[in-house]
């Protein structure tokens, strides 16, 4: 079985399902699947069967709504990339309590994109997604 690359496991973690390899020779693997269904007017939308996953690891159209949705800020800190989140949560003597952004955080080396992917992941496994 071949390893899912980093903007599959991004798609999974926001909601693709059914996501499959199949072999695309000369270019190795291309990858499909259900999207989340979207919602417009408290109905989801239908969907056209399975179709390829965003690029969220390059394509910064389909990241950048996962970056607002999930409040993450990016910054370039000394040598690498670093994606943060802030979340809320409900505390009984205050109405909401911020967490620190930095608290889960994902970095890159090499781009904004792939610091906002690994944070994503993180957030998925840690349920904070």
């Amino acid at each position: 079985m071949t390893e899912k690359p980093l903007h599959v496991q991004v798609a999974e973690a926001v909601g693709w399902t059914k996501l499959v390899g199949i072999p695309a020779p000369p270019f190795g693997v291309a990858w499909v699947g259900d999207p989340p269904p979207i919602v417009l007017v408290g109905r989801p939308s239908p969907t056209q069967g399975p179709t390829t996953p965003p690029r969220y690891d390059t394509d910064w159209s389909a990241t950048g709504p996962l970056i607002e949705k999930s409040r993450i800020s990016l910054r370039y800190w000394i040598d690498r990339w670093e994606a943060g989140h802030s979340y809320y949560q409900k505390d009984s003597e205050q109405k909401k309590d911020r967490i620190d952004a930095w608290d889960h955080q994902g970095t890159s080396r090499h781009s904004p994109l792939l610091a906002v992917c690994n944070l994503i992941l993180l957030l998925k496994e840690t349920g904070k997604l």
